[in-house]
């Protein structure tokens, strides 16, 4: 289960966890030359735009991908099974 949703910029530790993971995402993404070319940089370049959830024990389980274009930092409600941003 989700515990938390946190950003590469507040765990750049999780940076290597993330190459590790299979990639989640269709084949003919992984062929676009441009995307080759750019996407190892996304985390250093973009860390407040990379989602990551976290489970109850703080391990890495997944990418999460953003919803919106503005810089965020959300933390999922447990009992409520939803994310509320955080002020």
């Amino acid at each position: 289960m989700i515990a938390a949703i946190v950003t590469v910029a507040e765990r750049p530790d999780l940076i290597e966890a993330i190459w590790e993971m299979p990639s989640p995402w269709p084949p003919f993404m992984l062929e676009d030359p441009v995307v080759g070319m750019f996407w190892d940089q996304l985390p250093v370049a973009f860390p407040e735009y990379q989602l990551l959830a976290l489970d109850a024990d703080d391990n890495f389980s997944c990418l999460v991908p953003p919803t919106t274009r503005q810089p965020c930092s959300r933390r999922c409600a447990s009992s409520a099974r939803r994310c509320t941003a955080e002020q």
